[in-house]
């Protein structure tokens, strides 16, 4: 058995997150109407804090349904948060149950709900303002400080490895789609799922590829579309980035981003731009990047309407250029406790939905960050 003394002296370079659960701490911040439900004693929904440790969210989901003897279904949150980590955020459970549950495992998963008010609608996907982020950092280089002058304001907005997979191709089976290449798109994501090499697009026929497309869950589905958009985004950003100012390079699973090197005018982090999608228009200096890097791939706004998969059909829609980070506080840099001879970084800060904390530790630490595998 591998002990923590001689893990920690395998690993010998770069940025490690989520060392331990209590490393990544995530604290949802919901919207007013879930904040609102705290105050209230009748509806059709209760409305939980769930806290969760060392736990993916589907799993937690399928633990509480057992435990309260109800449908999946029933239970409802706004949004999946990281496996390895500390997390709090509201869900909401059709009916009246009352119950405060604390379901604990061997493998240190653990899972606390509380009901604290109710609504009369579940909470959806994307029913949050912010999230919160208490993240420390390992296995840093004695030589490593803070960039001086770093401008919290000036982080692309880029989508990260999460959005990829870990395999890194969701935007390929994403594209696949698009073109209508639903056998390869088939194969590819049973490939996925089966962690298997061997792929043979001859053996499935396209009406049984699109009928097995149909048959995946609708939000991993729609997961692959939306790869694909991020992807063309992602590219598009780093290519007006490369254009535009002293940049550095990181590398990700689906290729390399540019972040901004220098200090840049007042104002620049307001700006907003189309994702790829049904109804896109090219609006300004970086919507036309995001236009020609359609065009290497050769796709168009109505490619995105996908007839066959209608379900899976992507709109354009607007997206942030940079990261708004909020109330960020002034990180920590001391001695590594688990590393020897390293030092640590402690981050608190927020964010808005849908961006990266992964992306902030890529611009401080001009490098990206790993998992260290335990």
């Amino acid at each position: 058995m591998e002990t923590k003394q001689n893990m920690t002296e395998r690993q010998t370079e770069g940025p490690i997150i989520k060392f331990n659960a209590e490393d990544f701490q995530v604290n949802e911040m919901p919207e007013e109407e879930v904040r609102e439900a705290r105050n209230r004693s009748k509806g059709k929904y209760g409305v939980f804090l769930l806290e969760k440790r060392n736990i993916d969210m589907m799993r937690a989901v399928r633990w509480i349904a057992s435990e309260l003897r109800i449908p999946q279904k029933f239970i409802s949150f706004s949004g999946t948060k990281d496996k390895k980590a500390l997390t709090k955020q509201y869900i909401s459970i059709k009916g009246k149950y009352s119950r405060e549950l604390e379901l604990r495992k061997k493998d240190g998963a653990y899972v606390r709900v509380e009901r604290v008010g109710f609504m009369d609608k579940p909470i959806s996907l994307g029913d949050h303002d912010s999230n919160e982020f208490k993240i420390t950092i390992r296995n840093l280089d004695e030589s490593f400080s803070i960039p001086e002058g770093f401008n919290w304001n000036s982080i692309p907005n880029y989508f990260h490895n999460q959005r990829f997979g870990i395999q890194g191709n969701n935007h390929v089976i994403g594209e696949r789609i698009i073109r209508g290449n639903y056998k390869e798109a088939w194969m590819l994501a049973k490939k996925q799922k089966s962690g298997s090499n061997a792929v043979n697009v001859e053996e499935e026929s396209k009406e049984n590829s699109i009928n097995a497309l149909r048959g995946i869950n609708r939000k991993l589905a729609g997961l692959y579309v939306s790869a694909f958009q991020s992807y063309i985004f992602n590219n598009a950003i780093a290519e007006w980035i490369k254009d535009s100012f002293n940049h550095f390079l990181v590398d990700y699973n689906a290729g390399e981003l540019a972040f901004i090197n220098e200090k840049v005018k007042k104002g620049i982090e307001n700006q907003k731009v189309m994702l790829p999608g049904f109804g896109f228009e090219s609006k300004g200096e970086i919507g036309r990047y995001i236009q020609d890097e359609m065009k290497k791939l050769d796709i168009g706004p109505r490619d995105f309407i996908i007839r066959q998969l209608p379900r899976l059909s992507a709109e354009a829609v607007e997206r942030n250029v940079f990261i708004d980070v909020k109330e960020a506080k002034k990180p920590i840099l001391d001695k590594d406790e688990c590393f020897k001879g390293k030092k640590k970084l402690i981050l608190d800060f927020g964010l808005g939905k849908g961006s990266y904390a992964t992306i902030v530790i890529a611009a401080l630490c001009r490098r990206a960050p790993v998992e260290l595998k335990r």
